[in-house]
């Protein structure tokens, strides 16, 4: 073999080996940028999820946090003052909602016009004084005289130029049965509906607490988003909440301490009007607040004795019955007149409505006609 033989032989293989360690480190270079991507769409799903987590537990701290210092403010003052004073000609501090984030029930100072928050002389061993928040123009409860088995007072004698609020005697229509809750995990859940996307609402129950809860809050009836919420607090106050465009976690001032009685049966009912969102307890206005803006509407279940938030927790422990939701704020008469009288189902304005009296089953029947069924998570039927 000739010296140009062998030099044309080696250089085709040369070739031959160039070409094939090309194609091979082409090959693992498509391999590496392939595995790179895929680590970096894994790397942003984990952000993502990370970052969802996160937004999901400081949510709930903040909520944690604002429940604290609501519950140290109310203990503050109880702390300073003993009984809220009624020699106050001016307005005075009342609990409302803040448009903070996450928060549940925060306290601020609501300026008002001539309203005073005076408080009532009673002889209740177990409270003193029920007081009424108001955001109104110098216009507060009239204030009624009580004659329960728990607790009595006479009428109030203020010296604003508001009255005080106090719990009147009223009692459940006829029961014939009633749902019981045991607050660890019985629950009513209604699907979702354009019908409960309102503008406007009037939203009520009764409700007897099995003694004092045993958590801060307690979820009775509303949907995820604080859409027409109503939660108890363990102090006794009813918290009225709302979502709106500039905030989701809006409301209406709290009620006062002990405006609801443990192991008794106490009417709670709440209105907003767009403009207006107002509190009644036993039929009596008990706080309301200004919106400011306009309500929003989340696609969510609605929920009654559990968590309002969706989550599994806050559970409601004792009875519930004949529970309403209206397209429009009704008024204080128009709540007074049917408060302790069953409905027809067709009255005006009447979207849901569950007297909860079935006796038996796991449906809670609405009366309406509108096609809102519950489903009944546990619970136990009581003659």
């Amino acid at each position: 073999m000739s010296l140009k033989t062998q030099w044309d032989a080696a250089r085709v293989k040369h070739q031959q080996e160039a070409l094939e360690r090309k194609q091979s480190l082409s090959a693992q270079w498509q391999a590496a940028r392939i595995k790179r991507r895929q680590e970096v769409l894994e790397l942003k799903q984990s952000v993502a999820e990370f970052l969802e987590e996160t937004r999901s537990q400081q949510q709930d701290v903040w909520q944690e946090e604002n429940h604290k210092r609501a519950a140290y403010v109310s203990w503050l003052k109880e702390y300073v003052w003993g009984v809220t004073p009624t020699t106050n000609q001016g307005s005075a501090e009342d609990k409302t909602a803040t448009t903070g984030r996450g928060s549940v029930g925060n306290t601020t100072s609501i300026p008002s016009k001539g309203s005073s928050r005076d408080t009532a002389s009673t002889t209740d061993k177990r409270s003193v004084g029920n007081t009424t928040s108001t955001m109104g123009k110098g216009a507060a409860d009239e204030s009624t005289n009580i004659t329960d088995q728990d607790s009595t007072s006479d009428s109030t004698s203020t010296t604003g130029q508001g009255s005080a609020h106090s719990k009147g005697v009223i009692q459940p229509p006829t029961l014939q049965s009633v749902l019981t809750f045991n607050g660890t995990s019985d629950y009513i859940s209604v699907p979702d509906s354009e019908s409960f996307y309102l503008s406007a609402y009037t939203v009520e129950t009764w409700l007897k607490a099995s003694g004092i809860p045993d958590e801060k809050w307690k979820g009775i009836i509303g949907k995820p988003g604080r859409n027409f919420n109503i939660w108890l607090h363990s102090a006794g106050f009813i918290h009225h909440r709302f979502h709106t465009t500039t905030a989701w976690n809006n409301g209406a001032p709290d009620t006062s301490n002990d405006s609801v009685t443990w192991d008794q049966w106490t009417h709670i009912a709440i209105t907003n009007d767009g403009k207006t969102a107002k509190t009644y307890i036993n039929g009596e206005l008990a706080a309301e607040g200004e919106l400011g803006e306009d309500l929003v509407a989340d696609k969510s279940t609605l929920y009654i004795a559990r968590s309002l938030d969706g989550s599994d927790s806050t559970y409601f422990k004792g009875q519930l019955t004949d529970i309403r939701i209206w397209n429009v704020a009704r008024s204080a008469d128009e709540i007074k007149q049917n408060v302790s009288h069953r409905l027809v189902g067709n009255e005006v304005g009447l979207i849901a409505y569950w007297p909860l009296d079935e006796g038996s089953g796991e449906v809670a029947t609405d009366k309406t006609g509108n096609n809102h069924p519950g489903a009944i998570h546990g619970g136990v039927w009581t003659a």
